[in-house]
């Protein structure tokens, strides 16, 4: 057995909230070409299989990469596997991916099953307009830790919108024609649309991902970024009663401190989950005390010397301000009333 009795268990609590039933169809080819393995081709076989036996709501097909549904889906490479054919998407594993790589590879079937990207809000808003085919290779190895969060970003991006956008992962080691074709000296590296010049080398950031995707796959692009731009620009602007959270870093923080007397800053980043759920909290506070209490953003990707500056370790962290002065703090998804709590202690 490839997996052992912890990491069932883990994977049956993963898996207790499937809502669909995905398809996963396993291609193979006895043949080895190029850098296939055909232990490697063994191995995800069986991992696919066990998954399978864990829950009812993933439906496993071993096929031969000489079927026409492979020709139809021009798969070149043994293994690969497809995931939610049945309903509508395009995200294969091209190779052996029996490395860091199942995290991507479990985390995307629960998303196909849903039927959920779990996207941030505004990247979702951005991907409405892709209008165009768009095809992500992601260029990994099995020993890179990093690779499985740029796979899952791509595998999300066609979740989000299937039927435009289809994923794939590439084991370059196994893979090595299309590797050295794309001149692939580091992993991750994301390919779009097969063309050298969209490359994105490195693990990036999912707005730097979806932004790159939506000026390559939608007619409106640029247009959809320039104003989204404006609108960032307009909330960086410091109002003497914003009812919204203003977008502080290291250019406009200390105006801001010298300028509002309460301040309540919320450090936060775009793949942070927590951050997300606290987010409509701060948004629905921000327009409740207009007048009174002053909300500020800091992501701490852009702003990582604010993070440092105030000891950040972990997000979301509220850093509570009075007359430029750090009077509390606090760490983690907090409940509306008690951030009103401190409020009142503030005032």
């Amino acid at each position: 057995m490839m997996i052992d009795e912890k990491t069932k268990i883990i994977l049956t609590d993963k898996f207790r909230n499937l809502k669909r039933n995905v398809d996963i169809k396993v291609f193979t080819r006895s043949i080895i070409v190029g850098g296939e393995n055909l232990i490697a081709a063994e191995r995800v076989k069986n991992f696919i299989k066990e998954i399978s036996q864990i829950t009812d709501k993933i439906n496993v097909e071993f096929l031969n990469l000489h079927d026409s549904l492979a020709k139809e889906l021009n798969l070149e490479m043994s293994p690969t596997v497809v995931i939610g054919k049945n309903l509508g998407y395009s995200i294969e594993y091209w190779g052996s991916f029996l490395g860091y790589e199942i995290s991507s590879f479990i985390e995307t079937i629960i998303c196909v099953s849903n039927g959920e990207s779990y996207l941030t809000d505004s990247s979702k808003e951005k991907l409405k307009y892709i209008d165009k085919d768009v095809l992500i290779e992601v260029f990994v190895t099995p020993n890179c830790p990093y690779c499985p969060q740029a796979v899952l970003l791509a595998n999300k991006i066609s979740v989000q919108i299937p039927g435009k956008v289809k994923s794939r992962c590439i084991n370059a080691e196994e893979a090595r024609e299309k590797a050295l074709e794309f001149k692939i000296t580091s992993v991750p590296t994301i390919i779009i649309n097969g063309d050298y010049e969209n490359q994105i080398i490195g693990l990036k950031s999912e707005e730097e991902i979806v932004n790159k995707v939506l000026l390559i796959g939608a007619t409106k692009g640029k247009e959809v970024l320039m104003e989204e731009e404006r609108k960032k620009m307009e909330k960086r602007k410091l109002l003497d009663e914003p009812d919204y959270p203003v977008y502080l870093d290291e250019n406009n923080f200390e105006e801001a401190l010298k300028k509002y007397k309460i301040l309540i800053v919320d450090f936060w980043a775009e793949w942070c989950m927590p951050c997300r759920i606290i987010a409509p909290i701060i948004e629905k506070l921000a327009k409740k005390y207009k007048g009174k209490v002053v909300f500020g953003k800091v992501n701490v990707d852009r702003a990582p010397s604010l993070a440092d500056r105030f000891g950040i370790m972990s997000i979301p962290t509220l850093i509570y301000f009075k007359n430029g002065e750090k009077v509390d703090e606090t760490v983690g998804v907090i409940p509306e009333t008690a951030i009103e709590e401190k409020i009142r202690n503030l005032e």
